[in-house]
């Protein structure tokens, strides 16, 4: 059975070898993608950041790309989060959280 993936504003792709219902987000992003996943709609922002687009081409004639990691390094920069190395990924959501509740968020 060939399966077209779909894709929202992110580009999550389902995974087709499950029965469940699950996607996976993509770790690199289009200039709109990284714009709107740092909270902008235009991709100006993306001048102004000192997170610096890739080429995935060996032949450098792919679109340029933004690392979903990188763009959130530089935001937990920006905030207040306490990021430390030994902090799992549950821990830092849980701190996030607890931030916006106490943000009025």
């Amino acid at each position: 059975m060939n399966q077209e993936p779909s894709s929202t504003s992110f580009g999550v792709i389902p995974n087709a070898r499950s029965a469940r219902t699950q996607s996976i987000q993509p770790r690199m992003f289009t200039a709109q993608q990284a714009a709107t996943y740092v909270g902008y709609k235009s991709t100006d922002i993306l001048r102004r950041i000192p997170v610096s687009p890739v080429s995935l081409s060996t032949r450098g004639d792919a679109a340029p790309r933004w690392d979903r990691v990188a763009l959130d390094r530089w935001l937990d920069a920006l905030g207040s989060l306490d990021v430390t190395s030994s902090q799992t990924t549950s821990d830092l959501e849980a701190e996030f959280a607890a931030w916006e509740a106490g943000n009025g968020h």
